[in-house]
This record gives structure tokens, C-alpha cells and sequence, in this order.
């Protein structure tokens, strides 16, 4: 119990000597580039060396230190991709250019301070890819054939997080005795791990000429296509 307590006790000091402040979830699309914020509130001492690490199978691999005004670069991501952005010795943010799935991670930084030590605290970078998206309308005009006919196809694929596909129809236009799917919402689910890409295929049926087609991706939407009259 007394080695369990001066942990809690030592655990306490530190946080009351520096507190490191990070943005707990950043997003970024393939291709951009993302800032990862990192600052240091410190009430003494001064700090001696600012340490990026990122989780790569499992191990946390360094690939940037900062100290004495100079930048290491540790690894070829690093090297090829990685900008340190400090200008203050409290300040240690870096930006990743070209992002690319591989670089979903979760990335921790570290304040190395004298006398009191190291801080630290972990970012969680998410890497989205816009979709892949192909119409394939039928010959026009569209004649439906009763109960019900395919004329038109959309598939979104590669997409991450994966596509909300919706069609919209013109509601007064079909107002008629018989039952037609005047509004379709189609979930899909997209296979999409770091290096390969495989999509599903979602045929959609409408018995009527379709009018709009919007497709969306989080965080917000992407594409708005007008296809018909």
C-alpha cells in the first residue's frame, strides 16, 4: 500500500508541474495535409527536448526529436514528410503532408523538462478517402416495366468512412394508383483496410426516371449530381 500511495503521490506532482495539450481525434483526407497540435503549460523549469513517437504494429517507433534548436528526423516517413512547426520552446506541433492510409495512428508527444521531467499525451489521427463514384444511367427515356424495373445504378466505393448513397424522386410527379419506391436510403458496407481497396456494388430500383442523386460522407457532403429532368 505505501508504494502504491507514492505512485498516486509522484502521479499527482507531475500533473500539477505540466500538463501537455493535444487534440484528442484529428481527421484528415487522403492526399491533404493535418496539423497534429502539441503545447506544454509548464510552471517551472524549462523544457529540453520535444519527442514524437507513433504506433506502428504495435510499437511505439520515435521518428522526430527537437532539442537545442534542432530538428532529428528518425525514420523515412519523418524525413519525407514531417515538419516540426515549434517556434517556442513550449510549442511542438508537426505537420504531415501527403497523408496517406498508413498514417492512421495514434501519435504521442513528449515534453522531456529539467528538473521534473517528461510529460506527454496522445493524439488519434483518422484518415478518410472521398469516394469513388459512378453512375450508370440507362438509354433515355426510361419506360418502368411493372412490379418493378432497374434504371439507374450508383456505386460508391472505397469510400471511408463508407458512403450514404440517397435517390430522390419527384413525389408529385408519381402520384398515381400503383405503389412505387419514391424515396431509397442504401447503407452500405465498404472493405477498406490500408492497402487495398474493394467496394460494393449496390443496384438500386426505382420505377421511374430518377431526378437527383447526392452522395455523402462524413463530415459533411461531398457530391451533388443532377441527372434527369
Amino acid at each position: 500500500m505505501i508504494g502504491v500511495r507514492a505512485l498516486l503521490v509522484l502521479g499527482i506532482l507531475q500533473s500539477l508541474g505540466g500538463q501537455v495539450l493535444v487534440n484528442e481525434k484529428v481527421r484528415a483526407w487522403i492526399g491533404s495535409s493535418v496539423v497534429l497540435n502539441c503545447n506544454i503549460k509548464i510552471l517551472e523549469g524549462v523544457v529540453t527536448q520535444v519527442t514524437w513517437k507513433r504506433n506502428e504494429k504495435g510499437q511505439n517507433v520515435d521518428f522526430l526529436t527537437y532539442s537545442g534548436g534542432k530538428v532529428q528526423k528518425l525514420t523515412k516517413f519523418a524525413e519525407s514528410r514531417v515538419e516540426f512547426l515549434g517556434n517556442q520552446p513550449t510549442e511542438g506541433s508537426i505537420m504531415i503532408r501527403d497523408v496517406t492510409l498508413a498514417d492512421e495512428s495514434v501519435y504521442t508527444c513528449i515534453f522531456t523538462t529539467f528538473p521534473s521531467g517528461a510529460y506527454s499525451n496522445m493524439s488519434s489521427l483518422i484518415v478518410q478517402a472521398e469516394p469513388d463514384i459512378h453512375v450508370e444511367p440507362l438509354p433515355n427515356p426510361v419506360v418502368a416495366k411493372l412490379p418493378f424495373q432497374t434504371v439507374g445504378t450508383c456505386v460508391a466505393g472505397a469510400a471511408k468512412p463508407a458512403a450514404n448513397i440517397s435517390w430522390w424522386t419527384d413525389v408529385s410527379y408519381y402520384a398515381t394508383r400503383y405503389h412505387y419506391w419514391l424515396f431509397v436510403t442504401v447503407y452500405f458496407a465498404t472493405n477498406f483496410d490500408r492497402y487495398v481497396r474493394n467496394s460494393k456494388r449496390v443496384d438500386t430500383m426505382l420505377v421511374r426516371k430518377l431526378l437527383i442523386i447526392r452522395v455523402m460522407t462524413l463530415p459533411a457532403d461531398l457530391y451533388i449530381y443532377e441527372w434527369g429532368d
